[in-house]
């Protein structure tokens, strides 16, 4: 079979704990593109987030980034697809959230709002190294549409969350987990399965030409899109039911796995 794009997730998929790319897994990557074989990122992370992982690997196509909810290309930052979440729905999940006391982050025009006093915002801020802007009120401030919103908090609270936007929402939005205390929120029909499709076909490729490679929730949709979907191992028992492969874990160069079996062959 003749593959011509891998997809890639970043965190815990493509990033070892450390949050970096393993030099024999960039070798592999960069052998791809050598092969004339497209690799891209998947990621929930913001576009400035993903983006130095996107030039380490001198990725040129278009990378997928908020969950699906916005692809660009990573050099000249232009935006090939972006669905926002409409404003109404967008604040009654800011209000609810504050109602129940939990944290959220608000991702606008790529940068990262959320209110004072939430510790969650700063450590994210910190891991990811994205500037935090403050605001006094979340509720009152919103007056953008938000690329996407992520509630970050201890796993039970956050399960609780989903279910009551589920039963308020459900119909409006699309609600996913990245880990199990991160909870994302995007506008009704974004994922990375559907930002897959569309990349597909602006670059004029079929499904069984695509590898996708995921270890959550939020890739589900990527893994069952893809001709080959494929999950490390580190991923849960959820998304290995849906994979066609399971790859060795994050820490065990899963990513390089895959390529070397399905790319590179004998001589990987």
């Amino acid at each position: 079979m003749g593959f011509k794009l891998i997809a890639i997730d970043l965190d815990d998929t493509l990033l070892g704990s450390d949050l970096k790319i393993s030099e024999g897994t960039k070798d592999a990557i960069r052998e791809c593109t050598r092969r004339g074989i497209y690799v891209t990122i998947a990621t929930g992370r913001m576009l400035r987030a993903a983006l130095p992982f996107a030039k380490e690997l001198e990725i040129s196509v278009p990378i997928i980034t908020y969950n699906g909810a916005l692809i660009a290309y990573p050099y000249s930052r232009e935006v090939l697809y972006h669905s926002p979440i409409p404003l109404e729905y967008a604040r009654k999940v800011v209000t609810y959230a504050s109602r129940k006391g939990l944290h959220l982050n608000v991702y606008i025009n790529d940068k990262l709002y959320a209110e004072d006093g939430y510790e969650e915002a700063e450590i994210y801020s910190r891991t990811y190294n994205i500037p935090l802007i403050y605001v006094d009120d979340l509720t009152s401030s919103l007056k953008e549409e938000p690329t996407k919103l992520l509630s970050i908090g201890e796993p039970e609270l956050i399960l609780d969350f989903k279910k009551d936007l589920e039963e308020e929402l459900g119909d409006n939005l699309h609600l996913t987990r990245s880990k199990p205390e991160y909870f994302e929120i995007m506008n009704n029909g974004v994922s990375k399965g559907h930002a897959l499709s569309f990349l597909t076909q602006t670059l004029g490729f079929k499904r069984d030409e695509i590898i996708a490679i995921g270890d959550s929730y939020n890739d589900v949709e990527m893994i069952e899109f893809a001709g080959v979907g494929v999950a490390v191992g580190n991923a849960s028992a959820y998304v290995k039911e849906r994979a066609d492969y399971i790859a060795p874990s994050n820490e065990e160069e899963g990513v390089r796995w895959v390529i070397k079996r399905f790319i590179l062959g004998g001589d990987g």
